[in-house]
């Protein structure tokens, strides 16, 4: 009886050390994220005062034009364009993106597909602290009725960032327009 009390008691013990050790190690991550997203949050307003000129919408779909282009932080951005040659027409392609506080990282992709037809395509956006688009919704589409298109922009949403901001927990919302026009 007092040998499974001894080894009890000692496994109880080793528990509990395990437990607290777990529980140091625990906080000690967070602590180290919290610092590496202020050092981020630092590194892009070092940014933004080294270069001083705004970022720019990439010119092609697949990657961002230059992610060392300093941000601005502004609740919109001027429309930027680019143009696709589909048949005897050109699509052009503007975007614009409106979230309070915050500033675009690396441009505003978009979407690989155009198709054919002209209007625009408005998203609502979910943008967590670290400045990832977590969920891209439609909110309208005026005059753009090919799912594909809106499911390309969407893609494009999800595929854009944002600047880190560690005071926020919640998800920023915000907004990012898709305009096709021809030229």
């Amino acid at each position: 009886m007092k040998g499974s009390s001894a080894l009890l008691l000692i496994t109880t013990i080793l528990l509990v050390v395990v437990l607290f050790l777990s529980l140091t190690n625990y906080k000690e991550t967070q602590i180290i994220r919290q610092e590496n997203a202020i050092l981020w949050a630092k590194i892009d307003s070092v940014q933004q005062l080294c270069e001083g000129t705004p970022r720019k919408t990439p010119k092609t779909a697949a990657k961002p034009s230059n992610r060392n282009t300093a941000p601005v932080r502004v609740k919109e951005e001027q429309p930027q364009q680019t143009t696709k040659v589909t048949g005897d027409q050109k699509i052009v392609v503007s975007t614009k993106y409106r979230l309070e506080d915050r500033y675009n990282r690396s441009g505003i992709y978009e979407p690989e597909f155009l198709g054919n037809e002209i209007g625009e395509v408005i998203l609502t956006i979910y943008v967590d602290y670290s400045g990832d688009v977590k969920s891209a919704k439609l909110k309208s589409a005026n005059g753009i009725t090919n799912e594909d298109v809106i499911e390309a922009c969407k893609k494009a949403a999800l595929r854009t960032d944002f600047n880190i901001d560690v005071s926020s927990n919640d998800l920023k919302v915000g907004t990012i327009t898709y305009i096709f026009s021809v030229k």
